[in-house]
């Protein structure tokens, strides 16, 4: 049986990172064929330059913003506000200051959180986890060339860091 447009069905349907097409085929006296193909979709990253406040601090983060961005409650972003998109480890250059960078720590002493010794702002951060490996969550606020309405227009996912619940959304979000 050749195929036509009467009996082959195709959706498209976008995840993240990956499009699947599905294809559904009716073969005669109605049996139902249905394939699904994988099409990995390449990400769209951009080279942003970011700084800290006064400038000593200055680098080059290879982000794809339409991938997301990232927001907590846990004790440290919340109070900080600290809004974030995540990269893997060779997405970040440090290209000037290097040696004003200072370290904090807290908790389960996972994350590094890296600040200015001179003007106080935290450009970024480094920690590794299970399911991302070495990662940099850049602070978003920081990227120098990042526009408005990109940064409106990129998707938030919110964790529920206070409780340790990573995957899940808290349930007030208002404030972050």
């Amino acid at each position: 049986m050749a195929i036509s447009k009467e009996n082959l069905w195709l959706k498209k349907v976008v995840t993240v990172n990956l499009t699947f097409v599905i294809a559904a085929i009716i073969k005669p006296k109605g049996y139902l064929t249905i394939r699904l193909y994988t099409l990995l979709e390449e990400t769209m990253k951009t080279t942003y330059h970011g700084s800290c406040h006064c400038g000593t601090i200055r680098f080059e983060a290879d982000i794809d913003i339409d991938q997301g961005t990232s927001k907590c409650n846990c004790s440290f972003c919340a109070k900080t506000r600290f809004w974030k998109a995540f990269v893997d480890e060779n997405a970040l250059r440090v290209t000037s200051g290097s040696n004003y960078l200072t370290e904090y720590q807290f908790g389960g002493r996972t994350i590094v959180h890296f600040f200015c010794r001179t003007c106080g702002v935290k450009p970024f951060g480094c920690g590794e986890a299970p399911d991302m490996g070495v990662f940099y969550a850049i602070n978003v606020a920081c990227l120098d060339d990042l526009t408005v309405d990109d940064l409106l227009n990129a998707p938030v996912e919110y964790q529920d860091g206070r409780h340790d619940h990573w995957e899940r959304q808290p349930a007030e979000i208002r404030h972050l």
